[in-house]
């Protein structure tokens, strides 16, 4: 009885004894980077001691100092780059914050002065735990570079604590909706850093020659299309590699249900571990690859088009890394909610929905489809198109009364007598939401507002206003490049408009109480 537990003790120790102490890069707790060296102005002088001026609280860095590049705000860029030192643990391990912005605010390994892994903040301050998996680079002798090419919003990096080891640090924030990762939405010429073999895929993303040749499903102006050039031709389209840190990958995805031959596929270790093919349909739908068993891995996403008859094609839009699912079969799990909403609604004679539909953005902000969210002023991030419409509960017929491919709907309220709606509505080639009301039945369309702002999220009020939220206030949010809207009211043409908040920040959806 004895033996078996000596046995047992003796090759516990002995796995004890092969857990290599962790090897500390940087903790980041002197006065000065030592001899790691700084190019332009983000770094400063040394590390910062937490908290910079102007900037959101900054948590979960170890001890008192950390690297922290809102220097003066999110103007200044630069990297930092360590010694040279030997990958001699499976896992690099170390806390991040701040912007998402790939390539521009990050962390990456170089090796021979290529970048192997990469890694970005939520756009979020406080620091939680990144790990990449380097056990297939062990030996090799490596840089790890910080960098701050981005002077928008979220225009900074914070990182602490950088350790080798052979254990990987689990993420404290498991379950934010924060920091979705857009690895690709294919709205640029060419195809930068993916890789393309073959003829299918082209120079670069598809652009159809009118908005007809384009899917509604599409995000923006440009997709990746193997069939561009007809069917024949085949290939294959690449992406760099990039670190699994999130549940999901979402995509959009469509064309020939050729599974291997027209396809999409993300690849580790060159192996393919998640794979999807289109229906046959030129139409694109969200399909989802859960991938929390291979956090902490790195990868790569390529497209298959090796089929060149019927449907011989692969069509991929908004690739997007996410602690979300974006996928139909969470359709039905909505179900049960949508008969109760049916249910309440004949309770009351509801016989007919008014709703607006717009492009599907990968943000959730409030600001994710007016003003704009970018890094450039003169780039919109949200996309064209939106409809007014009308649903009979009855019959399930669906009437437009409004359909504009190149604005934006939002927002509509139905009047206290039932025949009238008021909303939002950015007409074509225009670039402000003004108030717009109209009958019912889609006559008597009327402007309200107007001028170089934004007016939305309008509501009647029982005098015969209307109060609603507009960016004539000229302010910006204290974080981005967008306009603050707060609450206003005018008369019901449009006419005495007058602000009813102060805030410095966004107000919303502002609605009477039932005594109004």
């Amino acid at each position: 009885m004895i033996r078996p537990i000596t046995i047992a003790a003796v090759i516990l120790l002995s796995a004890a004894l092969y857990a290599a102490d962790d090897l500390l890069l940087a903790d980041f707790e002197g006065d000065t980077y030592g001899a790691w060296q700084a190019t332009g102005e983000a770094f400063g002088k040394g590390p910062a001691r937490g908290t910079l001026p102007r900037q959101a609280a900054v948590t979960g860095f170890l001890g008192e100092g950390l690297v922290n590049t809102y220097l003066e705000g999110d103007g200044a860029t630069g990297t930092l780059t360590s010694p040279e030192f030997k990958v001699e643990r499976k896992f690099i391990n170390f806390l991040i914050g701040g912007g998402a912005h790939q390539d521009e605010t990050c962390v990456v390994l170089l090796v021979d002065g290529k970048i192997v892994r990469s890694a970005t903040g939520r756009n979020t301050e406080p620091l939680d735990w990144a790990t990449w998996d380097v056990s297939k680079l062990i030996g090799k002798a490596a840089r790890i570079r910080i960098v701050d090419e981005n002077r928008a919003g979220w225009g900074h990096v914070n990182v602490d604590h950088i350790v080798q080891s052979d254990t990987a640090k689990a993420k404290t924030v498991v379950d934010s909706y924060e920091g979705d990762v857009l690895i690709a939405d294919f709205e640029t010429e060419t195809w930068g850093d993916w890789q393309a073999t073959g003829d299918s895929f082209g120079a670069g993303p598809w652009l159809g020659q009118s908005r007809r040749d384009r899917p509604g499903t599409w995000r923006g102006e440009r997709a990746a299309h193997s069939g561009a050039k007809g069917a024949k031709p085949t290939g294959t389209l690449t992406s760099p590699e990039f670190a699994i840190e999130r549940k999901f990958i979402n995509l959009l995805i469509g064309g020939g249900n050729w599974p291997g031959l027209t396809c999409v596929n993300l690849l580790v270790d060159g192996q393919v571990v998640r794979t999807s093919a289109g229906t046959d349909d030129d139409t694109l739908t969200w399909v989802t690859w859960d991938v929390t068993d291979i956090n902490g891995k790195t990868a790569r996403i390529q497209f298959v088009d090796g089929h060149s008859g019927l449907f011989g094609h692969v069509m991929v839009d908004q690739i997007v890394h996410s602690n979300r699912p974006r996928s139909p079969e969470i359709v039905g799990d909505r179900e049960p909610g949508r008969q109760m909403a049916r249910a309440a609604m004949e309770k009351f004679g509801v016989q007919d929905i008014i709703f607006a539909t717009r492009q599907e953005e990968p943000d959730g902000h409030w600001y994710a489809n007016f003003s704009y969210w970018s890094s450039s002023p003169t780039r919109r991030m949200y996309h064209d198109g939106g409809s007014l419409r009308r649903l009979n509960l009855k019959t399930g017929e669906v009437t437009k009364l409004i359909d504009e491919p190149t604005g934006g709907v939002r927002d509509p309220q139905l009047h206290y007598d039932g025949k009238r709606i008021l909303f939002s509505y950015r007409k074509g080639g225009q670039p402000f939401y003004h108030l717009y009301e109209m009958n019912v039945d889609g006559t008597g369309l009327r402007q309200i507002t107007d001028g170089p702002f934004d007016d939305i999220e309008p509501s009647y009020l029982p005098d015969g206003g209307i109060v609603f939220c507009s960016t004539r206030c000229n302010r910006m949010v204290n974080c981005y490049y967008v306009r603050v809207a707060i609450v206003h009211r005018c008369d019901a043409d449009g006419s005495n408009i007058r602000p009813l908040s102060c805030n410095i920040e966004q107000d919303n959806t502002p609605w009477p109480l039932p005594d109004g």
